[in-house]
């Protein structure tokens, strides 16, 4: 193999590693429209899909309830906003296309709990502290955020 083979196959394998490649990527991961490190974000997180996405937990009878969703979008709500020391039930639902979003860990309270593409589930928390604590999926790509207040 000639010197210049060599190096042709070192530059083209530190362009493909280099990239970032992303699901809007062409050729070597550089994209068709812009500068390969420009825009750069999660699969499925695009700025309008990063926006918050607020929802204050309802009362219900002794405990606190939300709806979560999961799509391609990621969580909706994105952000949780709960009461401290008043149960909190967090309903799941999975749609098709919700990816690895599907698995939601919450580390702060040891939760992992997979709700499979197309079901539903819960997640059950006992805030005891005030603070954010976040949530993800485990390739921490789909990300939100628990607000407990007092």
């Amino acid at each position: 193999m000639s010197g210049y083979t060599l190096l042709i196959i070192i530059l083209t394998a530190t362009l493909v590693v280099s990239s970032g490649c992303t699901e809007k990527s062409g050729i070597l991961g550089i994209s068709d429209t812009k500068p390969h490190n420009e825009g750069m974000e999660p699969i499925g997180m695009t700025k309008e899909k990063q926006e918050s996405r607020e929802q204050e937990a309802i009362m219900k009878g002794d405990y606190q309830e939300v709806d979560l969703k999961i799509n391609a979008s990621g969580y909706t709500p994105n952000v949780i906003i709960a009461k401290k020391r008043i149960p909190l039930k967090i309903k799941i639902n999975s749609e098709e296309d919700a990816g690895c979003a599907s698995e939601i860990v919450f580390e702060d309270f040891n939760i992992r709990k997979v709700v499979p593409a197309g079901s539903s589930g819960s997640i059950e928390i006992l805030p005891a502290q005030e603070g954010t604590f976040n949530f993800r999926c485990p390739m921490d790509m789909v990300r939100g955020k628990l607000i407990i207040n007092q």
